[in-house]
């Protein structure tokens, strides 16, 4: 499937360096950061992020060593995350959420050479967790100890003790031979790989995609063609960076438009109201719980949200304008490919026909649809399995040998379903690792989870199978009745019976609440846990 959307062409820079000179010069003086009472501007985040690189510079880091960021969403993840890759290190995001036992994977795995780090962060500890886990010796590195094979440096940034075998980045010398700090960005290629970036494991281990400085720059200067972001916008962003969706739709899409981002390290729903209103925020990027958690609060309706234009949530605006956002395209993405691959123009209302889609392939990414059962590549209105090919396509994926990744021919199979309709838009169908064969047929759970959500009183719906002793396998699924309205089994079976074939219809549908409904970090539901607790109800 060809790109079907014109090619706006490369940025005015291909390397994270090229970059920062060039929105330094054109923004110099705007802001860039809000974070409570601490402002950047595009300067600051110049000047501070050229004095870290020096310091790494004088440490060893050097174009290639694989440097760990662990630290929330803010400005000290920002200014650490430029000054990597101005040194033409490879940056390594770290799950703020992890547990000690998961620190030391990632570290491992990745083969982290120095860690930038926050001593702790809300109830995590990381240092005490590291030093748990190898007994540093008592001095500030280099390390060789057995437990970090490639651990050479830890380097404490923001406020937080740093202990004897760690170094404060605020005391790191920055003296460098005159004109050495340019030539060290000067040296770095488009074509180096410039980030790791690990998925959630919502399903599995996590794994690390690698990108190039060409995509890091790239994508999300064509995607924000797509999504009409402009330097006047003024983002609340409580997304975490060091996921793709942050990172990429976040902190390098806002970045890369000259736009301000409002950050929290922490969810604050009291504070992200105020700042709606205070700093006259047009964006609001968060997720869905997020977003229902803000728009139900009562000081929600009492402030002024008239700047907001659009959100990563439709709920999060003013009533008058949700209507008009159900109009227009969605995206679909994923770590793999940096982000969106599949886009239509945010501003363009859809024709009915399209309503629903995930937009069209970008320019410079093909897709293509594969039949599950035959393995032919399918035509306009025929589900498959999508796959992706192209330059934001991952270089590959670490500890994985190229043929475990990709197919023969440089495709990506990603997993998702949908079909492609006449005019290259796509319709997504649920996840290939979650079709239920339910009597030795397919079903999709995004199909029947469509259906449910249009019953009236329905607000959210969720489809798994189960183990039944007669069929093999059962289609179940949990709905969740909007505030205040009633909804009964019955009902909804009577409405999914009209609408979907026999086979898809649930066996049976049970009403819960939507704090049971298990989630991860990113949002998306635990199918196997819910299924778990699905079966013990149908059960009793």
């Amino acid at each position: 499937m060809g790109a079907a959307l014109r090619d706006l062409g490369p940025p005015p820079y291909c390397t994270v360096p090229g970059m920062v000179r060039y929105l330094t010069a054109a923004h110099g003086d705007a802001e860039l950061i809000v974070a409570g009472d601490e402002r950047l501007t595009y300067a600051d985040a110049e000047a501070r992020s050229a004095e870290l690189a020096r310091g790494l510079v004088a440490l060893g880091v050097c174009k290639g060593t694989r440097v760990g960021l662990l630290a929330p969403t803010g400005p000290d993840w920002v200014i650490a995350a430029l000054a990597a890759w101005r040194t033409g290190a490879v940056l390594v995001p770290i799950n703020t959420f992890v547990r000690a036992e998961e620190l030391a994977w990632f570290v491992v795995h990745a083969d982290v050479q120095t860690l930038l780090a926050r001593s702790s962060f809300l109830r995590h500890r990381y240092l005490d967790d590291l030093a748990a886990a190898a007994g540093f010796p008592d001095h500030p590195g280099p390390h060789h100890v057995a437990a970090f094979p490639s651990l050479r440096h830890v380097v404490v940034i923001g406020e937080g003790d740093v202990p004897a075998w760690a170094v404060s980045a605020a005391s790191l010398p920055t003296d460098l031979p005159e004109g050495f700090d340019a030539a060290v960005e000067e040296a770095v290629d488009a074509n180096d790989p410039a980030v790791i970036v690990y998925s959630s494991g919502s399903t599995s281990v996590p794994k690390g995609a690698i990108h190039p400085h060409a995509t890091v720059v790239r994508l999300p200067y064509e995607v924000n063609h797509r999504r009409g972001l402009v330097a006047a916008d003024r983002i609340l962003m409580v997304m975490p960076f060091f996921w793709v969706g942050g990172m990429h739709h976040g902190f390098l899409a806002a970045y890369g438009a000259g736009a301000c981002m409002m950050t929290q390290e922490a969810f604050d729903i009291e504070n992200a109201i105020e700042a709606i209103e205070r700093e006259h925020v047009t964006i609001v990027f968060c997720w869905p719980h997020q977003a229902a958690a803000i728009s139900a609060a009562p000081a929600f309706a009492t402030r002024d949200t008239s700047s907001l234009r659009t959100g990563s949530r439709n709920m999060v605006l003013p009533s008058d304008r949700v209507e008009d956002l159900t109009h227009r395209s969605n995206w679909l993405g994923m770590s793999e490919t940096f982000g969106a691959h599949l886009i239509a123009p945010m501003d363009t209302v859809l024709p009915p026909e399209a309503r629903g889609s995930s937009g069209q392939s970008l320019p410079g990414i093909e897709h293509r649809l594969v039949d599950l059962e035959t393995g032919a590549e399918c035509g306009p209105g025929q589900i498959g399995v999508l796959d992706v090919r192209g330059y934001s396509l991952m270089s590959g994926r670490v500890r994985a040998a190229r043929e475990d990744v990709f197919l023969s021919d440089g495709w990506y199979r990603t997993g998702d379903l949908g079909h492609f309709d006449a005019n290259g838009f796509f319709f997504f169908a649920g996840r290939n690792d979650d079709v239920i064969k339910a009597g030795g047929v397919n079903v999709s759970p995004d199909e029947i989870e469509t259906v449910l959500r249009g019953v009236d009183g329905v607000k959210a719906a969720y489809v798994v199978g189960v183990p039944d002793a007669r069929t093999g396998v059962s289609v179940i699924a949990a709905v969740v009745a909007r505030d205040g309205a009633q909804v009964d089994e019955g009902t909804v079976l009577d409405a999914a019976r009209a609408r979907l074939s026999a086979y898809k219809v649930p066996r049976r549908i049970v009403v819960v609440d939507e704090a049971d409904v298990p989630m991860t970090a990113t949002g998306k539901v635990r199918r196997g846990v819910l299924a778990e607790a699905l079966a013990s109800e149908c059960d009793k």
